[in-house]
């Protein structure tokens, strides 16, 4: 889920894999040309968007907003792309078996270069399926993947709503727990 980049920012190149799949990749598509306007090979330079335009050189700017390669990330979204293709890719190439968290993490590592946890893993998915941006993909027990009839989509939405059941319970027994135990009413705030 995109957030927003600040208007002058820059990620210096540590010439990883991960730095042309995200920041030069990012930059490439915001500045549609025929041929990729960079290429990241100029490892230890800064690259970003300076007064509107594509910043590229070994200073870095006083007033540009220096930015880690995991917050650049976080602020455009761009892993969640990653997965996308990641998932994409493995369907494709296993269209009918399960696609683990584990066989996703390794393929982004050996594809794109990027490292992420299993819990980032889960967060971009949920962004990825909220969105509908991978129709139907479902997950249980045994790992995700898309679900090719309606039977397969029901069982999955029951799972769903037991789970939700379950987590509900559970907040009203903690929250009844905490009240009896420090004899205040907590309110839960609605966002």
């Amino acid at each position: 889920m995109e957030k927003r980049l600040m208007n002058n920012w820059c990620v210096k190149n540590d010439g990883s894999l991960l730095f042309k799949n995200t920041v030069v990749r990012h930059l490439n598509k915001k500045w549609k040309t025929a041929t990729p306007v960079l290429r990241g090979a100029d490892s230890g330079y800064y690259y970003g968007i300076w007064n509107d335009d594509i910043y590229v050189d070994i200073v870095r700017p006083v007033a540009c907003k220096k930015l880690s390669i995991p917050k650049f990330c976080k602020l455009t979204g761009c892993l969640t792309d990653i997965v996308q293709i990641t998932i994409d890719d493995i369907c494709r190439l296993n269209p009918d078996s399960f696609i683990t968290s584990g066989q996703i993490i390794a393929y982004m590592e050996e594809r794109f270069g990027v490292r992420m946890k299993p819990v980032d893993l889960r967060e971009s998915i949920h962004d990825i399926r909220c969105a509908g941006r991978i129709k139907n993909l479902v997950a249980n027990t045994r790992g995700y993947w898309i679900a090719k009839n309606t039977v397969e989509v029901q069982k999955y939405l029951v799972d769903l709503q037991y789970r939700a059941m379950r987590i509900h319970e559970l907040q009203a027994a903690i929250k009844t727990q905490a009240e009896e135990t420090f004899g205040q009413q907590i309110q839960i705030p609605l966002e």
